[in-house]
C-alpha cells in the first residue's frame, strides 16, 4: 500500500504517505486504516463480506472494564441494549483502490 501511495506527488498524497509513516506498525506489518474504513463502508456498504449484528455498549461504570467497548457475542449479557453493526470482513484491495483514488491528483 505505501509503495502506491508514494507515487503519487499531490499534496493529498503526500500527506497520506506521511499518516502511513505514523500508522504503520512495524512489529504486525499492518497499517491502522480504521477512520478511512468507517468512512468507505458508510458510502460503499457493498465491499463488506462479514458483519454481526451483535449488542455492545461503552463501558464506563467499571463493571467489566473501563472505557472500552463491550461485546456481547454470545447473547448473555441482562443488559439489554441495541444491536450494532460489527464488520469483520471487507473487499480491502477495493478499499485501497478507493483510498488511493481519493488521493490521486486529478487531471483534466
Amino acid at each position: 500500500m505505501k509503495k502506491a501511495f508514494t507515487q503519487l506527488n499531490s499534496k493529498a498524497g503526500i500527506l497520506v504517505n506521511r499518516a502511513n509513516e505514523i500508522a504503520y506498525r512495524k512489529e504486525k506489518n499492518t497499517y491502522d486504516i480504521i477512520d478511512p474504513l468507517a468512512v468507505i463502508v458508510a458510502m460503499c456498504p457493498e465491499l463488506v463480506m462479514e458483519y454481526f449484528e451483535k449488542p455492545c455498549f461503552i463501558e464506563i461504570a467499571g463493571k467489566y472494564t473501563k472505557g472500552m467497548v463491550v461485546i456481547d457475542w454470545v447473547g448473555r449479557s441482562l443488559e439489554k441494549r441495541n444491536p450494532s453493526t460489527i464488520i469483520s470482513e471487507v473487499r480491502m484491495q477495493a478499499v485501497l483502490d478507493l483510498l488511493i483514488e481519493s488521493v490521486a491528483p486529478k487531471t483534466d
